[in-house]
C-alpha cells in the first residue's frame, strides 16, 4: 500500500488513458480538491509513454497536494486546434493524508 501525504513534493501521478497521445497538442489533469476547488495541472505530451498522462507534484498551492482528503483527478487530452478533438477521461480518486 502506498501512502500519499500533503507534504509530498516530486510525487509522480500517472494516469492511463484510453487513447494514444500521438499528435496531442495539450494534455492536463483537472484535480478537484477535497474542498471542491479545481486546479489544472499541465502534463507533458511526451515523456512517460504514449497512453498515460503524468504530473509531478510541486510545493506550490496550485501544483501540489496541499489539502488532506479525497482528490478527484481527471485526465484531458486535446488533439489539433483547441476547438478540435478532445478526450475527457475517467476520473481517479487519490486519498491524501496529513503527515504524522
Amino acid at each position: 500500500m502506498t501512502f500519499v501525504f500533503t507534504s509530498d513534493v516530486g510525487l509522480q501521478i500517472i494516469l492511463p488513458v484510453s487513447a494514444s497521445l500521438t499528435g496531442a497538442v495539450k494534455t492536463y489533469l483537472d484535480a478537484r480538491t477535497p474542498s471542491g476547488t479545481t486546479v489544472t495541472w499541465t502534463c507533458p505530451t511526451t515523456g512517460y509513454d504514449s497512453s498515460s498522462l503524468y504530473y509531478i507534484t510541486t510545493s506550490s498551492a496550485s501544483g501540489g497536494l496541499d489539502t488532506s482528503g479525497v482528490w478527484k483527478i481527471a485526465p484531458h487530452i486535446i488533439w489539433g486546434a483547441a476547438s478540435s478533438i478532445s478526450l475527457h477521461g475517467k476520473p481517479y480518486l487519490l486519498t491524501v493524508s496529513d503527515p504524522v
